[in-house]
């Protein structure tokens, strides 16, 4: 993800969040790449950030307004995993995380964490 600028409020202070889609085949090193900024979504008001690599998607949608993430993982288009998460914070946590594992041990997951 490209860095995006958060305005904290409670912390008064601008944080950067950044996601990556990271990849792991048995056996294998992980591999990891940022998500970048693919358009707005005008109906729901959201940012969208994707990547592919490894015959995958990962997709983060932004929703400033309900301080909400909305993260995906699909294969051929079809969704394979979808997440609701918080837009994470340095007073709680700084990162939130998906991740999936399928029957073969191929390992998906989606890490988006903040700092100042």
């Amino acid at each position: 993800m490209s860095n995006v600028l958060l305005l904290n409020s409670t912390l008064a202070s601008a944080l950067t969040l950044s996601c990556e889609g990271w990849s792991q085949k048995p056996s294998q090193n992980l591999k990891k790449e940022k998500l970048i900024f693919a358009g707005n979504d005008p109906f729901f008001n959201t940012e969208i950030y994707t990547v592919s690599f490894e015959n995958a998607k990962y997709e983060v949608k932004l929703d400033k307004g309900l301080e909400t993430l909305y993260a995906s993982i699909s294969f051929n288009t079809k969704s394979k995993i979808f997440a609701t998460m918080r837009i994470p914070d340095l007073k709680v946590h700084n990162d939130a995380f998906i991740d999936f594992t399928d029957d073969n041990g191929d390992r998906v997951s989606i890490s988006c964490a903040v700092t100042e």
